[in-house]
């Protein structure tokens, strides 16, 4: 699962001298890319790249509460920022707690910047694709779960 990519294929792993070193790569094609990226193992870790979660840890997952958001009165340059770190830390449950944060922010009467709504389509994308994938169940079956699982 790459970030802002969604779901992605493993296509192969290299090992590679550039500049004398070194250097383990890791071949990836997105799915709504046309051609592949590779990048080095500690670029995977550094943009938060991760395989899917299981059925259990999803469903574990959304079973836990999500705290509650305190960003309402955070600039939203601070609060974009705040949630790309998140997203590129790689944790699992990254996606549905920045949703449910940008839906608090939302319901206080805050506005999302542009880029905040942008960064928000991508994630809802990506978390719905992952857990059509990973449940086996249909787009709008992973929809309905992925709005359940953010408020």
């Amino acid at each position: 699962m790459v970030p802002f990519w969604g779901l992605s294929r493993v296509l192969g792993h290299s090992r590679e001298t550039i500049l004398g070193q070194e250097h383990n790569f890791c071949l990836i094609l997105p799915k709504r890319l046309q051609e592949p990226i590779k990048y080095t193992h500690q670029t995977i870790s550094d943009l938060g790249i991760r395989i899917l979660m299981t059925p259990l840890q999803l469903r574990e997952l959304v079973s836990e509460p999500l705290p509650p958001g305190e960003l309402q009165q955070m600039p939203g340059t601070r609060r974009y920022q705040r949630w790309i770190r998140l997203l590129r830390s790689g944790r699992l449950g990254a996606r549905r707690k920045i949703l449910g944060e940008m839906a608090g922010v939302e319901a206080t009467g805050a506005p999302l910047l542009t880029r905040e709504k942008d960064l928000r389509a991508t994630i809802d994308r990506n978390f719905r694709a992952e857990v059509s994938h990973v449940l086996n169940c249909s787009p709008q079956k992973a929809a309905r779960f992925v709005n359940a699982s953010c408020q």
